[in-house]
């Protein structure tokens, strides 16, 4: 997490003083990355060899921090990744989940038992935001984000994507730039185009956190159809 004084790529060229940079808690893990390049993916049981390996900064909470800027309020947003039993028990806390399409059935399975047979992401999404009384705020990859809350459902196209290298961290993009659009002022959809196309242009390299664009990249990006 910056210290006062200190800006991320995200803050880079903003109007952002050091007391709104120190209102972002970000909750998650540090980590290194590393890497194993290799011509396809194992089979079960299988060992495939890699010609070469290389590290790269990660994990949730530094990710994420990477990418955060000011809160201006108390706005809770909670990636569920893993899904736990620990966190369905608080899921009525934050203000705003962000699960991906997985997470999204899981939380669904978990918490609404009684749901209809096979449903669509739309129809888990707006089940648990009725049921939680949450914003819920699905990454659906290359399909884009769903957007779901009390004035209804909104879809947000994925940004462009040229060449997918190494999707590592696009989610952990997608939330630090939501967090700090929503922060900087920016409606939920707003945030999550914002947020879309920065995790789009983030799986162009490889590495969590190499990849991670500057804060005017998303502003540049075209937008899918």
């Amino acid at each position: 997490m910056p210290q006062s004084g200190q800006t991320t790529g995200l803050t880079e060229g903003a109007d952002m003083t050091d007391a709104d940079a120190a209102k972002l808690l970000v909750i998650g893990a540090v980590n290194v990355d590393l890497v194993v390049a290799a011509e396809r993916l194992p089979g079960p049981g299988e060992t495939v060899v890699g010609p070469d390996v290389s590290s790269h900064g990660g994990g949730k909470g530094a990710n994420a921090a990477v990418k955060a800027a000011a809160e201006h309020g108390i706005t809770c947003v909670v990636n569920p990744a893993p899904v736990l039993d620990e966190l369905v028990g608080v899921l009525s806390v934050p203000d705003i989940l962000t699960p991906n399409s997985s997470e999204l059935r899981d939380l669904y399975a978990r918490t609404l038992s009684e749901g209809r047979h096979d449903p669509t992401e739309a129809e888990m999404a707006t089940a648990l935001a009725e049921h939680l009384d949450v914003t819920v705020v699905v990454t659906l990859g290359a399909d884009g984000v769903l957007v779901v809350d009390r004035s209804g459902a909104t879809s947000v196209p994925a940004g462009e994507v040229e060449s997918v290298v190494d999707t590592t961290g696009a989610g952990d993009t997608f939330n630090g730039v939501l967090a700090a659009s929503l922060a900087a002022g920016h409606d939920l959809v707003t945030a999550a185009r914002r947020s879309a196309a920065a995790a789009s242009l983030s799986v162009a390299h490889v590495g969590a956190r190499t990849g991670m664009p500057t804060a005017e990249a998303p502003e540049r990006a075209p937008s899918g159809s």
